[in-house]
């Protein structure tokens, strides 16, 4: 486990690589971590500050992993795609700038934002482009110092 990263933010990861390796996906995707990630709390609350709905979200990010091409046989390791390495390191560098000790559930949903697939997918849900970051920076500025 990465101290560099919030506990729930590690349990989401090592859930999103069981469910790659049981849909037997060849790598793990941002569509697989998003998906486990907007069902966490601090997603609710930065999904209703950017207007969206959550079941929408989560439901179309569930058919964008199931349209994911399946590797018979699996790979015997799945390793982190491209796609989601990229997101990590945007994670990390939000975390810098906020001064974070961790990174957090929040500064992943942001990067993952970012990916293509996983804002498309939102798009679908109806989340514009820049929203969710709008709402954590709106959320951030409210909260007490």
């Amino acid at each position: 486990m990465s101290s560099d990263r919030h506990p729930a933010v590690e349990k989401a990861l090592q859930e999103a690589l069981g469910n790659a390796e049981a849909k037997k996906h060849s790598t793990l995707d941002c569509l697989h971590v998003a998906a486990v990630l907007f069902r966490d709390k601090a997603a609710a609350r930065l999904l209703d500050a950017a207007g969206a709905d959550r079941a929408r979200v989560c439901s179309e990010l569930d058919a964008a992993v199931r349209a994911l091409p399946v590797c018979d046989p699996p790979p015997e390791d799945t390793p982190v795609s491209g796609g989601l390495g990229k997101a990590l390191r945007a994670a990390s560098t939000l975390k810098r700038e906020r001064n974070a000790a961790q990174v957090t559930v929040e500064h992943l949903l942001v990067a993952l934002a970012d990916n293509p697939a996983v804002g498309r997918t939102l798009g679908r849900a109806g989340v514009a482009e820049g929203a969710l970051a709008r709402a954590a920076e709106s959320l951030r500025s409210s909260r007490p110092a």
